[in-house]
């Protein structure tokens, strides 16, 4: 069975913050900024201007998706 699809919640943090920092192809700086907006999304929920789901497979967090609209640009999205 492939993986269930979730909005991510506060709890999660711990192990995406694994995920960020176990994965080569994240430079130190990217891993920093995907946890600031990883710390916003749960502080503000959607008024945070993100979106942030898990991919959740056998009841273990297994990876992460974060989008959000460019600031300032009326139909440019960003992926993380």
């Amino acid at each position: 069975m492939g993986p269930h699809i979730r909005r991510s919640k506060k709890n999660d943090r711990q192990v995406i913050v694994k995920l960020l920092r176990s994965t080569p192809e994240f430079k130190k700086k990217e891993v920093k900024v995907a946890i600031e907006l990883l710390d916003a999304f749960y502080e503000k929920g959607l008024s945070s201007g993100y979106h942030i789901f898990v991919a959740v497979i056998d009841s273990e967090v297994a990876g992460m998706i974060c989008f959000g609209q460019t600031p300032l640009t009326k139909s440019t999205w960003d992926i993380y």
